[in-house]
């Protein structure tokens, strides 16, 4: 029995994932509604203090907001694993948690899908639900509220699209995402350039997560901000010592006063493996002080480090 529950059950995973969806299901049901209540409201008044503007700026510019509310959102989340949000903080519910017939890998990995799976994907419909609602409203009202512009063209590289003042922001979010690479006469990128230009943010991406899962796990009170602080700390000295050490990461390369091509530089490479190393150091550190998880902690933490 002792070897069973040693092991990777994905049985037992998913019974603790359904166990910890079933405890946050007010939670994430506020998190629906909430979602789509914020978005409605936040884009229908960007929208009508843009109403003298064009559709193309405004649509665009609650893309680019929205964007960055999703990743704040996912930091917080993940910030949060041990705090109220998840469910967790009180003596019943701690106790309830320690004995599900689950191991520590099966119990931290079903939180770890929660908060960076679970709970973004209901936060995100909420908002397409919330971006439905505006679009409908403008649809409906287009004969009561009064627009000089109706509709603008934008001529992009990858051909032209209309936007209109019941247009949806997904497609500008979606793209806020992606890389773009425009190979022409004026750019050309060399592949190992296409593949860093990805892989470099995603290793970024992976080491501020790892952090927050670090922070959250170690701090009960004010994680997100501890994480957040030491996040813009570390990314300042990061920038710090590329700068000050003339470090080549993402560069322009000229031949003769005549421009060749975008290539990556020693120091991207350098950065990218450190990153994914790192991560995979705070994530280490985060299990195993998730496996010191006791139903009684100090007020601070949810790990007594002066005792272990």
């Amino acid at each position: 029995m002792c070897n069973v529950m040693n092991s990777f059950g994905l049985n037992r995973f998913w019974q603790t994932l359904r166990w910890v969806l079933r405890t946050n299901r007010i939670v994430l049901l506020g998190l629906l509604v909430g979602s789509a209540a914020g978005a409605f409201l936040l884009e229908m008044v960007h929208f009508y203090i843009n109403a003298d503007g064009n559709p193309s700026s405004a649509v665009r510019n609650v893309a680019q907001m929205m964007s960055f509310c999703m990743i704040l959102f996912t930091a917080i989340s993940v910030s949060s694993v041990f705090s109220s949000f998840t469910q967790l903080g009180n003596k019943v519910q701690r106790t309830s948690w320690l004995m599900l017939p689950a191991t520590h890998l099966e119990k931290f990995l079903a939180l770890m899908v929660h908060v960076t799976l679970i709970c973004p994907v209901v936060a995100f419909v909420g908002f397409v639900l919330g971006d439905s609602l505006r679009m409908a409203v403008e649809y409906l009202g287009a004969s009561i509220i009064e627009h000089p512009v109706e509709s603008m063209v934008v001529h992009w590289p990858s051909g032209d699209h209309t936007y209109y003042w019941c247009s949806s922001t997904l497609p500008d979010i979606v793209a806020n995402y992606a890389p773009h690479f425009m190979d022409d006469e004026t750019y050309h990128y060399t592949t190992d350039y296409c593949i860093m230009s990805v892989l470099f943010p995603l290793s970024f991406t992976m080491w501020a997560h790892s952090l927050f899962t670090l922070g959250g796990t170690l701090f009960r009170k004010y994680s997100f901000v501890i994480s957040g602080l030491l996040l813009i700390g570390w990314s300042a000295l990061l920038a710090w010592i590329i700068m000050s050490n003339e470090i080549s990461m993402f560069n322009s390369v000229w031949e003769e006063n005549r421009y060749v091509s975008q290539e990556v530089g020693t120091g991207a490479y350098v950065f990218t493996i450190l990153g994914v190393v790192v991560a995979c150091l705070n994530y280490w550190l985060s299990f195993r002080m998730f496996k010191g998880f006791q139903l009684i902690t100090n007020k601070w933490t949810n790990y007594d480090i002066l005792k272990r």
